[in-house]
């Protein structure tokens, strides 16, 4: 039963896989267009460390000659625009030979002008991959298999199913949840087989998750988040013909988020009283019930710190910024650079100079942002971007008023 259960499982992933579409079309502004392509780099054309004058930041930078090596730019040379006055956070240099990522921007009565975005990392990742999976079935063997074959199905419904009708305007948290029973019922039915312990497991998760789902909604309206106050819900709220629910989007994520606890934690506990009872068939149900107490105590005790870790490292750029924030609130003289702006130095210098300067760099955000990693929807001429609205705190600046606190911008 077990096989056919993870026979049907890749059968039904490999027939996803092979109808999904090869590329998704993106929509853009007519006349605009940016297309991506890998490439090799076959010859440095200039390296220059670029300091910015109003800042004076570092950055390493490079042009490059470039051939093309899929689509209609196999085999085909091209220079890259990697050098100019605009600072990056962190300096991407290229050596010879290595395979990048490049962008073709493509602009209305212009010449096309490309730029390197990052490394092509797929071999890489390959690699980790590989040697995940290898641990998993050495130690796991045909429980990791099925293990990894649960989590490629968890990975297709996300992708394959619930983004999709998120995007196709349908309810966030209703697709969120549909979704989390299928994963959930392939997760323990598929690596734990059809047995009394995954119908207990199964029906235990599932009534912690309607309770996740309550609460989510409690706290969520308690708290009154929106949902708009991360970065990619601003670049979704920029995509015009889509209209998302983001305060739906937010608790689609507890959803998803908590089924992860929840499948580690409750599995845990129905696998130790199983184990418990087989051990000793004659202890009684309250010494059970007792034993598997207190390790499930220890066990929430570990997850609940193991949580913090695992998001406080994913986040922890945000956490910095937390701090500094912080710090900006308690002490008005650090205010000038605590700047949400994009260019907060900026603040430092005489209105005119800086409103100038910054409207030149709003102008070119499309072509450089491709160097910070940021391929940002264009609307109309310009992209949204933080910057446009820091351009006009400058312009009331400019022209008389008092300084703005570009801390409210956020």
């Amino acid at each position: 039963m077990r096989k056919n259960i993870a026979l049907l499982t890749l059968s039904i992933l490999a027939a996803a896989t092979l109808a999904a579409d090869a590329a998704a079309a993106q929509e853009t502004v007519p006349g605009y267009e940016d297309k991506i392509f890998k490439a090799r780099v076959i010859e440095i054309l200039d390296e220059q460390t670029i300091t910015d004058e109003y800042t004076g930041t570092n950055a390493m930078q490079q042009n490059l000659r470039v051939r093309g090596l899929e689509g209609e730019w196999k085999d085909a040379e091209y220079e890259t625009e990697g050098i100019s006055d605009v600072i990056i956070s962190e300096s991407k240099t290229h050596d010879v030979g290595e395979t990048v990522y490049v962008n073709q921007s493509i602009r209305p009565n212009q010449e096309d002008r490309f730029f390197v975005m990052d490394h092509v990392r797929t071999k890489s990742l390959w690699w980790m991959a590989a040697l995940f999976a290898g641990a998993v079935l050495v130690v796991a063997r045909w429980k990791g298999l099925r293990a990894l074959v649960v989590l490629a199905a968890t990975f297709a419904i996300i992708i394959k199913l619930i983004i999709p009708q998120i995007i196709a305007g349908q309810s966030p948290l209703a697709v969120s949840i549909f979704g989390s029973i299928s994963i959930l019922f392939l997760a323990i039915f598929v690596t734990e087989g059809i047995s009394k312990k995954s119908w207990v497991a199964f029906g235990a998760i599932l009534i912690a998750l309607l309770a996740v789902i309550g609460l989510s909604e409690w706290f969520t309206a308690l708290a009154k988040l929106s949902g708009v106050a991360t970065e990619e819900a601003m670049y979704l709220m920029s995509v015009g013909e889509y209209a998302f629910n983001l305060r739906g989007l937010l608790l689609a994520g507890m959803v998803i988020g908590a089924l992860g606890v929840l499948d580690d934690t409750v599995v845990s506990q129905v696998s130790l009283v199983k184990e418990l009872v087989k051990a000793k068939p004659d202890m009684r149900r309250a010494a059970v019930f007792k034993t598997a107490m207190r390790v499930g105590t220890d066990h929430i005790n570990a997850i609940i710190n193991t949580l913090f870790l695992a998001y406080a490292g994913v986040s922890l750029p945000l956490l910095v910024l937390f701090v500094i924030y912080d710090q900006c609130a308690r002490s008005p003289a650090q205010s000038r650079s605590c700047s949400p702006c994009p260019l907060p130095q900026y603040s430092r210098l005489p209105r005119s100079a800086a409103a100038e300067h910054l409207k030149s760099s709003v102008e070119r955000t499309h072509e450089h942002a491709i160097h910070r990693n940021q391929v940002l929807p264009a609307q109309g001429d310009q992209p949204p971007h933080p910057a446009h609205h820091c351009v006009g705190h400058f312009d009331r600046w400019r022209h008389g008023h008092a300084r703005p606190d570009f801390r409210a911008l956020h």
